[in-house]
């Protein structure tokens, strides 16, 4: 089976990539970029991970509408990254603008992938990219003895751009949307595929709002059950789940099937701490967190740092007295790219990850350290309703049209997080990103045989 090739890069990246061919001079320029691998069975997706620009000593020669280079400096990165799961990627500028690949690009794309893919030991290892002067990458494999296109790119940044096509004619059920958003965001959120980490609480309503905006591709994770508590919060459950002992993601498959609104419903009923969640959730366009737990928010955030994935974070939080009274009630939503983290923007500290991690771990040596005073106790369970689930959801939903359309008028790419208080009636505005050090260094790592740096997954 032909296996769908697909590239993506941060906004940085391509920002970074520029510059590199484009010293001002109205040359081509090229530069060598070493990409981790996120593979599945029918699909292969290069994650930038390091660019290598060449030096002017490196360059035999080059000109408005040409250029020559020594191989010295792509064995070097062969040699380097001969061991993990990686592909390379050989970009090069065209200042004249033309979009399509030259004889001479031929001929030298398919020397370099026939090295590459012996060097590395395997075909659709090597890719080739033009970039363009208004920042537009035209990208290709070679394999099997032919060219061909790759099937997306994607460029993670402040906003959200996937490759689309015409809507077509309008649904009867699409034609609201499109009088706020237009043709152009319908289908951006037709295109998206989204995967939704969380299908209780928070979960729930946002996934029944991404069904109603007409998202054509969901993925949701989630390890339980329905359970009679559940039913004050998660949408379209109902009595009959908790008797038959529902999974909560067959909840909306069953829900998705009933609207029939034609979305594909992708489902595993699995932890997000594993191989198997990572592997379904990667080939994911952005991802939701809709969990209640600091162990799975990290683990979330580092897949969105390894496979280059936007995640929008959603979150509420209530505070009672024990007596009837209600302390403290918030909701909120956080815009994270590769190389952010919650930890970072102080969601949550240092203390309680290393409590959350090892409850994950090692419940017994946990416990033990929590009894002895190491570890601070995490709460068991925590007070939730419909209401302030509400606000986070949309919160939630409303980043992702923001990041998709532009709803805040020019301020989409400073504000990163939404925090409400839904007892003192205001919404604070954050714009600190949380740039993680630790992080930055996995961007596009993808695949390793260590799972996102984790040996327990």
């Amino acid at each position: 089976m032909k296996k769908s090739i697909r590239l993506r890069i941060t906004e940085p990246q391509l920002t970074e990539i520029k510059g590199y061919l484009y010293p001002g001079d109205s040359k081509e320029s090229v530069a060598i970029v070493v990409c981790g691998v996120a593979e599945s069975k029918g699909e292969i997706i290069f994650l930038v991970h390091e660019i290598v620009p060449f030096n002017l000593e490196e360059i035999k020669s080059r000109s408005k509408s040409h250029i020559t280079w020594k191989t010295a400096l792509l064995a070097e990165k062969l040699s380097e990254y001969i061991d993990g799961s990686y592909g390379i990627l050989k970009i090069h500028s065209h200042p004249s603008g033309i979009e399509t690949f030259s004889n001479a690009d031929d001929i030298s794309d398919k020397s370099l992938a026939n090295t590459v893919h012996s060097w590395l030991g395997r075909e659709n290892s090597f890719m080739s990219a033009i970039l363009l002067p208004d920042g537009v990458i035209k990208a290709r494999v070679f394999n099997q003895e032919k060219f061909e296109d790759v099937d997306d790119v994607l460029m993670v940044g402040d906003r959200i751009s996937p490759k689309i096509k015409n809507i077509g004619e309008l649904a009867e059920h699409e034609k609201r949307s499109h009088q706020v958003f237009g043709s152009e965001t319908l289908s951006k959120l037709k295109k998206l595929r989204v995967g939704v980490i969380g299908c209780s609480g928070t979960g729930s309503l946002v996934i029944q709002q991404l069904l109603h905006y007409g998202v054509q591709s969901l993925t949701l994770i989630d390890p339980d059950i329905v359970e009679a508590k559940n039913l004050n919060r998660i949408v379209g459950a109902t009595t009959g789940d908790v008797k038959n002992k529902s999974s909560k993601v067959d909840v909306f498959v069953r829900y998705a099937n009933e609207l029939g609104l034609g979305t594909t419903v992708n489902v595993m009923q699995e932890s997000i701490a594993s191989r198997a969640a990572v592997d379904f959730l990667k080939g994911c366009d952005v991802l939701f967190s809709c969990v209640d737990d600091v162990y799975a928010r990290q683990v979330i955030n580092r897949m969105g740092t390894y496979y280059l994935i936007p995640i929008i974070d959603v979150g509420v939080k209530i505070l009672i007295d024990g007596n009837g009274g209600v302390e403290h009630v918030s909701a909120r939503a956080d815009y994270i790219l590769p190389g952010e983290s919650l930890h970072k923007r102080g969601i949550f500290n240092s203390s309680q990850l290393a409590a959350a991690s090892m409850k994950a771990s090692n419940r017994e040596e946990y416990r033990k350290q929590l009894d002895e005073g190491y570890l601070p106790g995490l709460p068991e369970e925590v007070p939730a309703v419909i209401t302030p689930n509400s606000f986070a959801a949309s919160f939630g939903i409303l980043e992702l049209l923001n990041r998709l359309h532009g709803l805040r008028f020019g301020l989409d790419t400073e504000i990163v997080s939404l925090r409400m208080s839904l007892l003192d009636s205001y919404i604070e505005p954050i714009k600190s990103r949380g740039i993680d050090t630790s992080l930055v260094k996995k961007i596009g790592l993808g695949d390793q045989k260590v799972v996102l740096g984790y040996p327990s997954l």
